[in-house]
């Protein structure tokens, strides 16, 4: 079942990973029987679990959590957004990758709501052997900590 909140088509089924005629690799995961409507992107295996894993964990400390909810006034959907007091977190998984801009931008829009932002970039390697990229290097370079997440293996790592 698709964990996106209020999705119009719900039934997923499995998918076969395969290379596109670019050489992008498309890893295995699930897609929808049927196109929602409105429309939203498929996640890997990987991307779920970690949402999940990470929201079980949240309402397990007493926070109030949501997965995929929209924040009517920056229109943004973090992929968990947890409230406790006048706390509010978002919390975004990150497996693929993305311009510094959208992640910059996503960021600023969130902050901008009032959440502490909290980025879970995800490992499909041994952590030993993960690249930084640009957004990682602004990150560390703003005096923030990086946070990895290897769903599979159920493990948070610090950078």
């Amino acid at each position: 079942m698709c964990p996106i909140a209020g999705c119009s088509e719900p039934e997923l089924t499995t998918r076969r990973g395969y290379t596109t005629g670019r050489g992008t690799v498309v890893v295995d995961g699930f897609r929808h029987r049927v196109a929602p409507t409105p429309a939203h992107a498929p996640e890997s295996i990987s991307h779920i679990t970690a949402k999940l894993l990470i929201a079980g964990w949240l309402r397990g400390t007493g926070w109030d959590v949501s997965v995929e909810r929209t924040d009517v006034r920056v229109l943004r959907r973090p992929d968990v957004h947890a409230v406790k007091g006048a706390a509010k977190l978002a919390i975004e998984v990150q497996y693929s990758s993305l311009p510094y801009s959208q992640w910059h931008q996503r960021t600023t829009d969130l902050e901008s709501s009032g959440y502490t932002v909290i980025w879970l970039w995800g490992v499909l390697a041994p952590l030993s052997s993960v690249e930084l990229t640009a957004i990682h290097q602004g990150q560390l370079s703003a005096g923030q900590r990086l946070w990895w997440i290897d769903a599979a293996g159920r493990r948070l790592g610090v950078g």
